[in-house]
């Protein structure tokens, strides 16, 4: 169609008459005509934009305003807007008035197709097939060269391409809609869509033919119009003949194949292992396969129709009735389980889903439905349903909050202990809290990292004590365990977990923890003071005695005799003492530690051990941070001191590995002999402190200590110190970590 109006409107641009007619000697179409057909062609191609209305509404115009200048005898100045028109002396320019009235029903039309009114469509529809009607009774007009009144002669003409564009017009509106109208019809996969896609196209070329054999006959042979008459009706009786056969073969052919069908269902349904039914059109049933007859132990007769509704526990009767019907009435598929009497007359629970049936014209027959016995499925969810009410029972009679947050860490399930532990009732916290909203705001941005960073690898994790500020402004504490809840596909669903309020342990612990920790203060105080007096006092007292025990020898003037001897083993003598009270001073308290650090002092304390033991010490360190506190070094260097005198006095070795390393967040420490080793559980639980003393040394300070060994096999003493925590979950050896 805009093909059509773009090559008319080219021939009359360049005054090609063949291109404004299509056929010699006829009448041309007019640029007005030409530009309408453009505009309709348009508002086709772009139905489905706001642009429509526009293009409608000036097909419209177009239509309305040349036939207002015939009835009004009126000259608007529109006729040879476009293009000068010199073939004609009446009205140069003006197309007819029935082209106008034509253009008119085309814009009318193309207005609604696609409104989301039916009624709009379908009144689309119909000046649709009245603008259709008008160009193909012009183009017949036409082909018969038969002067119908007012559609063809000078002044009122409707040319060939007019008449082409309003058809093609029409159609193009008929096809707007698919799914409606005709060519829902035309298009549809059934016995009438088969009919009309014969008929139609058959009938018409049928007719068109006949006419023109009848007109020409009439014109050479001088027929009666009776007999003509006669001879048209026979040719479209013929056709139509021709088509209901045709019909009632491919009718007959989809039957054939619809009762193979059912036969094939039939025998599915008798070999499935699962209760089926159908029912007809007028609800009762209809057919129950053999799985159903042997739950039931009913024959098909007494199932048929309402029977089956006889075994249906009275509970559940009418609300299985009520559902059944209401999606009957609906055509909808329906699910609904009740109790069914089995054979043995136990009432069993049928889960029963139900679909309806049409066939291949979509003409509603029925519906089919499958029953499956989910008494045991129903047992299981009750047992189960039971259970969760224990639990949740014990949950609210507990101290410990349960709780499960979303991988964003927005609480979606809080128990209602959160309101005694917490302040918060649960409908305050679910789905509007997250889980860092109760940490102090001191802290709370660390505490969300930290968090977030565990949530990220999945982990779960054990008594992760933190603060928790209630509502109305306290501090507490709380133990948190947690456990990640993964999707199939390996994604993470959702975190659970309990929140148990130890504030009471806390501060005592915090007070345990406060008194060791003043204790091993006052211990090391006292260590320095005497490690002092020891260095200043004794050592020196020591060291004049054996230079003044070297004097006296010296001045004997027979240094070689008896006495000479025994001075002299005095003064060796007086010389190991202060050797050894000076090694005892620096144990009691390392200068190095103080002023050159960890590495240094621990290299020189392995020293002097191999020295004064005998023994032979691996040393080894890297990577250890400068500047480590003295609260988190002397800890390390106390228990390298009481790893290495035990190794020495119990393992029954003289060789020891000793490896100090740091590790990005911390500093860690190994002792290690290949001796007789011990039962570490034992020696934990025994009545010496050195074992104790050392963890407790780095409790204080959050540090780990390991200890690896059993009869025969050796012993390794682990111990770790975070110099850099960067937060509370880090340094707590009760955390999330891939140890487990």
């Amino acid at each position: 169609m805009f093909f059509l109006a773009v090559l008319v409107l080219l021939g009359l641009a360049f005054d090609v008459r063949g291109l404004q007619s299509l056929i010699p000697e006829e009448a041309g179409i007019k640029a007005n005509s030409a530009v309408a057909m453009m505009l309709g062609s348009l508002a086709l191609l772009r139905r489905n934009h706001r642009i429509l209305t526009f293009f409608s509404i000036a097909v419209f115009l177009i239509g309305a305003l040349t036939l207002s200048e015939y009835s009004l005898h009126r000259n608007f100045g529109i006729d040879e807007f476009f293009i000068r028109d010199t073939n004609y002396i009446f009205y140069p320019g003006r197309m007819s008035q029935y082209t106008s009235i034509g253009y008119m029903l085309l814009g009318l039309s193309l207005l609604p197709m696609n409104s989301r009114h039916h009624v709009l469509r379908q009144f689309s529809r119909v000046l649709g097939i009245l603008t259709g009607a008008l160009g193909a009774l012009a183009i017949v007009s036409h082909g018969y060269d038969t002067h119908v009144p007012n559609l063809i002669r000078p002044h009122s003409n409707v040319s060939v391409p007019t008449a082409l564009g309003l058809l093609i017009g029409a159609i193009g509106v008929q096809y707007a809609t698919p799914s409606e109208g005709i060519v829902r019809l035309l298009h549809a996969d059934n016995a009438g869509g088969a009919m009309l896609r014969r008929l139609l196209p058959a009938g018409t070329l049928l007719t068109l033919l006949l006419g023109y054999a009848v007109r020409d006959a009439q014109i050479h042979y001088r027929w009666e119009s009776g007999f003509s008459l006669a001879l048209v009706g026979l040719g479209v009786g013929a056709c139509l003949i021709g088509g209901i056969v045709l019909t009632a073969v491919d009718l007959e052919r989809q039957d054939l194949s619809r009762r193979e069908s059912v036969s094939l269902s039939m025998m599915a349904a008798k070999a499935a292992p699962v209760m089926i039914w159908m029912s007809g059109t007028d609800k009762l049933c209809t057919y129950v396969n053999k799985p159903w007859l042997d739950f039931t132990g009913r024959s098909m007769d007494s199932e048929l129709g309402s029977g089956w509704a006889e075994g249906v526990h009275p509970e559940d009767s009418q609300r299985c009735f009520d559902t059944f019907t209401q999606s009957f009435d609906r055509r909808e598929e329906f699910q609904m389980e009740y109790r069914l009497r089995r054979y043995d007359g136990e009432y069993r629970w049928v889960l029963d889903l139900g679909v309806p049936r049409f066939d291949q014209d979509g003409s509603f027959v029925g519906f089919v439905g499958i029953g499956v016995d989910v008494t045991d499925r129903k047992r299981v969810e009750q047992t189960l349903r039971e259970s969760e009410a224990r639990f949740l029972d014990l949950a609210e009679q507990s101290r410990t909050t349960h709780w499960e947050v979303d991988p964003q860490g927005l609480f979606t399930y809080v128990s209602h202990v959160s309101q005694a532990s917490w302040g918060y009732r649960p409908e305050e916290v679910v789905g509007r809290m997250h889980f860092y909203d109760i940490h102090p705001e001191e802290g709370r941005t660390a505490f969300k990292a930290d968090v977030f960073a565990v949530i990220e690898r999945k982990l779960p994790f054990l008594d992760v004590i933190h603060a928790v500020e209630t509502k109305d402004g306290r501090i507490s504490w709380g133990s948190v365990n947690g456990i990640p809840i993964l999707n199939a596909d390996g994604t993470l669903r959702c975190y659970r977990g309990s929140c148990t309020d130890v504030t009471e342990r806390k501060l005592a612990e915090d007070a345990l923890s406060d008194m060791s920790r003043k204790l091993i203060e006052a211990h090391e105080q006292e260590r320095t003071r005497i490690a002092r007096e020891l260095h200043d006092d004794i050592v020196q007292r020591l060291a004049f005695l054996a230079v003044q025990l070297d004097v006296v020898r010296r001045n004997i003037p027979d240094s070689g005799s008896e006495i000479g001897r025994r001075i002299g083993d005095l003064r060796n003598q007086a010389t190991d003492i202060t050797t050894d009270v000076q090694s005892l001073s620096h144990e009691l308290h390392s200068s190095k530690l103080e002023y050159l650090g960890i590495e240094v002092a621990a290299k020189n304390f392995c020293k002097e051990f191999c020295e004064h033991q005998g023994v032979e010490i691996d040393f080894q360190s890297y990577d250890v941070p400068a500047g480590l506190p003295s609260d988190l070094s002397l800890p390390l260097f106390r228990v390298l001191q009481e790893a290495l005198r035990n190794a020495a006095k119990h393992s029954g070795v003289n060789s020891f590995e000793v490896k100090l390393w740091g590790s990005g967040q911390d500093v860690q420490l190994t002792v290690k002999d290949h001796g007789a080793g011990f039962d570490s559980e034992a020696a934990t639980k025994g009545t010496g402190l050195g074992l104790t003393s050392m963890q407790e040394r780095l409790r204080l300070v959050g540090g780990e200590l390991s200890i690896i060994s059993q009869p025969m096999r050796g012993t390794t003493i682990h111990a770790r110190v975070c110099h850099n925590s960067g937060g509370l979950w880090r340094n707590d050896s009760r955390l999330i970590s891939e140890r487990g």
